[in-house]
């Protein structure tokens, strides 16, 4: 696989955290270009899947964590529009909020 199609298995949480990870660990962290654009839409998704209890607060929050801090991937909304708020707050529930029921509709609502 290649850079760009591993960013896009990861930015739609096609795959497991762990097969997610192994891929991820096989690229350079640095670069200049973002490849991929999460947007709104896939994060919806990732709540959706939360809200129906396939994912965990936890595998939830180690996936956003793979997504904040990548210099290849983009954010609808920029870095500090409200794509890159919501990734925040799922990768850091220390900081922010831990993801709840209530938390995961809260963040879907800031989506729209």
């Amino acid at each position: 696989m290649n850079r760009r199609s591993i960013l896009e298995s990861l930015i739609r949480f096609e795959r497991t955290i762990g097969q997610l990870r192994s891929e991820l660990i096989s690229l350079p962290w640095d670069t200049d270009l973002e490849l991929v654009t999460l947007r709104r839409t896939h994060l919806q998704t990732v709540l959706k899947r939360f809200l129906t209890g396939e994912l965990s607060p936890e595998i939830i929050e180690e996936w956003a964590n793979m997504v904040e801090g990548r210099d290849d991937i983009a954010f609808e909304g920029g870095r500090h529009g409200p794509t890159a708020e919501v990734v925040h707050t799922l990768a850091n529930p220390l900081l922010t909020q831990p993801l709840t029921f209530e938390r995961a509709k809260s963040l879907w609502s800031r989506l729209k």
